[in-house]
């Protein structure tokens, strides 16, 4: 039987209860994606909170408190605008992170007191998850694999399933998409430091057991090779161009027109890719180069939300909470827009696995200026300015250079155009079925 006290802690999940956060940590399905297309607002009450879900005109999705701070005014008769949504009460606007972008009376009556930078809404991570009901549950497999399967597992994470995966009868091929090291998360997010250990020894424990493993880049082949696989091989990743045969998105477009300098980051936040230095940099180039500069970083961060808050802290604390916009995840047409209207690419991520955004870059016609650690240099492969030191004043030079030299520009575009076609569907399609003998 269990105690009152035992009860509670088990069943009440509001903000701050033992259960309430632990739920917190977990994904909870709140809508379906077309309800937001007639009326792009929708109160929603979850785990006790009323919140306001809304998708603004740039694509990105937010989930905040119901009601704004300022009079408590219901959120979910706000209008939603190119990057997120306003009150329809005193039209505070606010960002899909909890920030709040404008004041439009206190900043007109007092400009100095910059009182929007004081103040904050609770706001949480949502994605807009695509097909998710043609996903079938891996359970399935061990009801259903037959010796004379072909089973292929895709690997980047510790996860207690795959020594399960392991051990099941059909042929086993092992596509590695690279572990982040779990050093990166250090002091920052001790869950993902602990899958990444869990992954690195699964990796090295599993290899008996698959007859072939590819590795995506040849980074991470020879990575399997040191595992101890016996058999492998190098298949670049098949990436879907189709998916961006679209127009892009017009909000988006509207919003960064007019900007001499945006530049642009895709890829998830996380302290591996180190947006922190992005930021940095940005500080540098905004005060020796360009007062005007801009940073997009576009990704996901629902996985590093304490790294999350200490980029954004970060920009806030060198003045930049206005020159750096995080989208969180896009759609397609709001990602083909970002690549349009940015004026360089930039990576100072210190361990990729692969990097698609990059080759994305080159698809639009974005230079790429890039770190050049773990997989970058063989992804880039000579079709952009790849930076060998660690150099933030140097990286916003090297990105300035590319804005003023229209001859390098042009030379990094061309060679981009040509890197991408050593990726074409149909050639990395054939070189996987030569490798897996179909």
């Amino acid at each position: 039987m269990l105690s009152e006290d035992q009860n509670r802690r088990l069943t009440e999940v509001g903000a701050g209860t033992p259960m309430g956060e632990l739920l917190r940590r977990y994904w909870m399905p709140i809508a379906a994606v077309a309800e937001l297309d007639d009326k792009p607002t929708k109160p929603v009450r979850l785990m006790g909170e009323d919140l306001v879900l809304y998708k603004d005109r740039s694509g990105n999705y937010g989930l905040v408190d119901r009601h704004c701070p300022h009079r408590r005014a219901d959120l979910s008769y706000g209008w939603v605008e190119d990057c997120g949504l306003r009150c329809h009460y005193h039209g505070w606007l606010w960002e899909h992170t909890g920030r709040c972008l404008q004041q439009p009376f206190e900043e007109t009556a007092h400009p100095e007191a910059r009182f929007k930078d004081r103040v904050r809404i609770k706001a949480y991570a949502v994605e807009a998850k695509a097909d998710v009901a043609e996903v079938r549950s891996y359970r399935r497999l061990f009801r259903e694999a037959r010796p004379d399967d072909l089973l292929i597992v895709h690997f980047s994470m510790g996860h207690e399933v795959i020594d399960q995966l392991a051990k099941l009868p059909p042929r086993k091929v092992l596509v590695y998409h690279n572990i982040t090291p779990p050093e990166f998360f250090g002091g920052i997010n001790p869950h993902a430091a602990a899958h990444a250990r869990l992954g690195l020894r699964q990796l090295a424990r599993v290899a008996p057991a698959f007859e072939l493993a590819i590795g995506v880049s040849e980074f991470n082949r020879k990575a399997l090779a040191e595992a101890g696989y016996a058999k492998t091989a190098q298949v670049a990743l098949l990436i879907d161009w189709g998916r961006f045969s679209g127009p892009p998105n017009e909000a988006v477009l509207a919003r960064w027109r007019g900007f001499r300098t945006v530049l642009l980051f895709v890829g998830r936040i996380s302290p591996n890719k180190r947006q922190d230095d992005l930021v940095r940099m940005l500080a540098y180039y905004r005060r020796c180069i360009d007062p005007e500069a801009h940073l997009v970083l576009v990704g996901a961060f629902r996985d590093q939300p304490q790294y999350h808050a200490r980029v954004a802290a970060l920009a806030e604390r060198l003045g930049l909470g206005g020159a750096v916009a995080f989208t969180s995840i896009v759609d397609d047409s709001s990602l083909l827009a970002h690549y349009r209207a940015a004026s360089c690419f930039v990576s100072l991520s210190e361990h990729e696995g692969f990097g698609v955004p990059l080759l994305e870059a080159m698809r639009f016609r974005l230079p790429v200026v890039a770190y050049d650690a773990a997989a970058v240099g063989e992804t880039v492969n000579g079709a952009g300015l790849l930076l060998h030191r660690r150099d933030l004043a140097e990286a916003a030079e090297a990105v300035a250079l590319v804005g003023e030299r229209m001859d390098l520009r042009e030379r990094l575009v061309a060679a981009g155009e040509r890197r991408v076609m050593d990726f074409d569907p149909d050639r990395v399609a054939e070189r996987m079925r030569e490798v897996l003998g179909l």
